[in-house]
């Protein structure tokens, strides 16, 4: 009996063989983007700093505080359509690794709705939120084939186009927080640079001028740090589109070594930009 199933799995290799290809650098490819694309402290942080600027402002400083308080109310879109993107690629991405693993998946429906919430209060326009309901069919259209991995070139075929904007607004939108972070920079040696000149014109104040100066430092090392972690983690979102469109150009021959060793290399980068950006 266990003779006859193994040669008919075998059977059932040579009739389908793209649904039992060896696909274990497209799963690689697929978990480490999910994880990086579920990343969203960054974008947490983006919404949040308009509010930490206002502590490097001056008592007399009020118009600047109600200017910040005007950015953190404007980000709002930008943020809501980040967290949406966050889920949309990382549920995609676990897909495709399911997918190549020949393994059941998973869809959250919730993001078809949370694409038309997102539209109705114009934090996305229209082309986006078709783009991540596109993204988000190309799953659900995946959920009841047997053999997953057949479903595979489809699913890359219809979701490449509307993934690369998806990623590509990311980008510009992470862009926007390490610009951001260049400006908090800013904020935050000027403050410090103003509090230690008054002390420093102060008898006996040397002591007091030196520790605000080391507070100023402190506070800019870790805002390079910050803006490390956004430059590195556009590199992420721009070596999955690259590694997605490499899928794509071959959907019809993915089981290539070629193709899993190019997979393979973008994944090592995926996954060492993604270190920088945690931190670790």
């Amino acid at each position: 009996m266990a003779n006859h199933l193994i040669r008919l799995v075998s059977m059932l290799c040579i009739a389908l063989t793209a649904g039992c290809a060896n696909l274990t650098a497209i799963q690689e490819f697929g978990r480490i983007s999910s994880d990086s694309a579920g990343y969203t402290e960054l974008t947490e942080e983006y919404a949040t700093s308009p509010v930490r600027r206002k502590q490097y402002t001056l008592s007399s400083e009020n118009e600047q505080r109600k200017i910040l308080d005007r950015q953190a109310a404007q980000r709002v879109p930008q943020v809501e359509r980040l967290m949406l993107y966050h889920k949309t690629v990382e549920e995609y991405m676990k897909a495709v690794a399911n997918l190549a693993g020949d393994e059941a998946i998973n869809f959250d429906e919730g993001i078809n709705r949370l694409a038309d919430a997102a539209l109705q209060a114009k934090y996305i326009d229209g082309e986006k939120a078709g783009a991540v309901k596109t993204i988000a069919s190309a799953i659900a259209n995946a959920l009841t084939d047997y053999y997953r991995q057949r479903k595979l070139d489809e699913v890359i075929a219809k979701a490449n186009g509307p993934l690369q904007l998806v990623l590509g607004d990311m980008v510009t939108l992470v862009g926007a927080y390490e610009e951001s972070l260049m400006i908090e920079k800013a904020d935050v040696r000027k403050y410090y640079r103003t509090l230690e000149s008054i002390a420093r014109h102060k008898d006996k104040q040397t002591a007091y001028a030196e520790e605000i100066w080391r507070k100023g430092r402190e506070q800019e090392f870790l805002l390079n740090a910050r803006i490390k972690a956004a430059v590195e983690y556009v590199s992420v979102l721009d070596e999955i589109g690259k590694a997605h469109q490499e899928l794509y150009d071959n959907r019809d021959n993915v089981g290539s070594d070629e193709v899993q060793r190019q997979l393979r290399r973008y994944s090592r980068k995926i996954y060492d930009a993604y270190k920088i950006v945690r931190g670790n």
